[in-house]
């Protein structure tokens, strides 16, 4: 028993600290989608914004297969329950988009519609964006967020595209901060009798060497480790 609360502890720990990754990430450099929006809306678009949107897209796709991958770890947690079959159906193959980033160099001949690195689209204002690295010698689109025509709104706001596959984003990013929090209020974590907090349990250390040559051959140094506070 002790080893699977000892598991279930590090496995929550795991989650926990993956989700402020993705939640950090998008604090940080979300503002690259607006910076491109004011761009676009502008009649300029530079191509280095370009690459920041998709750096961010990839950042995300990495991010939140590595939580689905850490969500299907965890001990003493169903399956099978109403929570997780909402992250699966939120996060959908997200996972899928990242095996194809990883190993995209198996794909660089393909008969895919869509662009090699694929392309990124999102809605802000009721206006869609989008940024598309072309292939170059081979003529490859993709397809925008579909309108619903019914509903009159776009299906989703964030999305990324891949060869005829959609991969949303945004539906992801709410699915894992919803079973995240799930999982936090089912399971308490307490350290020397108090409730965990994630900032007290990381370490920042800065080394400096005093190098000491004079009267040696081969020198000596004086190691001094300076821990910062949490």
């Amino acid at each position: 028993m002790k080893n699977v609360e000892s598991r279930l502890v590090q496995a929550v720990i795991l989650l926990d600290r993956q989700r402020r990754l993705i939640d950090r990430l998008i604090e940080t450099q979300s503002a690259v989608l607006k910076t491109f929006e004011q761009s676009c809306d502008a009649g300029k678009a530079p191509f280095d914004q370009a690459l920041d949107v998709y750096n961010y897209a990839y950042g995300l796709i990495d991010h939140l297969a590595r939580f689905q991958k850490i969500s299907a770890s965890v001990p003493a947690l169903s399956q099978k329950s109403l929570e997780y079959r909402r992250l699966v159906a939120a996060l959908g193959a997200v996972k899928d988009a990242r095996d194809q980033l990883q190993h995209i160099n198996n794909d660089i001949e393909n008969s895919n519609t869509g662009p090699l690195m694929g392309a990124v689209f999102w809605v802000s204002d009721a206006r869609q964006y989008m940024a598309l690295l072309s292939d170059v010698g081979r003529n490859r689109s993709a397809p925008g967020i579909p309108f619903d025509t019914v509903e009159r709104r776009f299906v989703s706001n964030f999305c990324f595209v891949y060869g005829e596959v959609y991969y949303d984003l945004q539906k992801a990013i709410e699915g894992i901060r919803e079973y995240a929090n799930h999982v936090m209020s089912i399971v308490r974590i307490e350290t020397d009798g108090s409730p965990y907090s994630a900032a007290a349990h990381y370490v920042a250390v800065v080394t400096s060497f005093e190098l000491d040559v004079g009267g040696s051959e081969s020198g000596s140094s004086n190691e001094k480790e300076q821990p910062f506070p949490r």
